[in-house]
């Protein structure tokens, strides 16, 4: 599966309404369809959320460390899960927080070295990935079993396009649960959410 490969099914699947788009894709300067896969990227990944795992090394005094290029939030670690209570010998202080920033990971407070003495350099944890999509199938991240989902929140882009150029009129899209007819594009939009969330519970 590659990022054609979508964009060519998205534009089957809107059928009539895809003409909207051709028509509109004269005055941007960027593939609308582009920007439909995109967004419906990130909702999978809200919908179906992928973790990963990573690992760093940390240094005293270094609170910011550079994330894996699909990093989009950390989920968990484990340092420091062992240390000792405050009130018992050995306790080296309270483990920082860590939040992503930019792709990288931002320690709250930088490690000291007498916590990296007690507690060990590796810092092992698990993240939210970003999903990825281009015309290179090697290095894309969506399993082939997430693409009926994904066409269907692809589908839920196009829907809020038109809402933001202020369409109404009822439109027609081919989507997994059938062909929707004669619907606004609100209500569309509203069903192909809802049919994508529930087969995201199944996958």
């Amino acid at each position: 599966m590659t990022l054609s490969d979508v964009i060519n099914k998205v534009k089957v699947s809107l059928m009539g309404t895809a003409d909207y788009f051709e028509r509109a894709q004269a005055d941007e300067s960027i593939s609308l369809y582009k920007l439909m896969v995109q967004s419906g990227l990130a909702k999978l990944r809200t919908i179906n959320p992928l973790t990963m795992s990573g690992t760093i090394f940390l240094a005293p005094g270094v609170a910011k460390y550079d994330g894996p290029d699909d990093l989009w939030t950390i989920k968990s670690h484990t340092w420091g899960a062992n240390q000792q209570s405050p009130w018992e010998c050995g306790f080296v202080g309270n483990i920082p927080t860590v939040t992503v920033s930019n792709g990288s990971l931002l320690f709250s407070v930088a490690p000291t070295g007498s916590m990296l003495n007690s507690l060990g350099r590796q810092f092992q944890y698990f993240y939210l990935a970003n999903y990825s999509l281009t015309e290179d199938a090697a290095q894309n991240n969506v399993p082939e079993e997430l693409e009926p989902i994904l066409l269907l929140l692809c589908q839920a882009a196009a829907m809020e396009m038109l809402m933001v150029r202020g369409a109404s009129n009822p439109v027609s899209v081919k989507a997994g649960v059938g062909r929707i007819s004669r619907a606004a594009p609100a209500d569309v939009y509203d069903l192909l959410m809802k049919s994508a969330k529930e087969m995201a519970l199944h996958s």
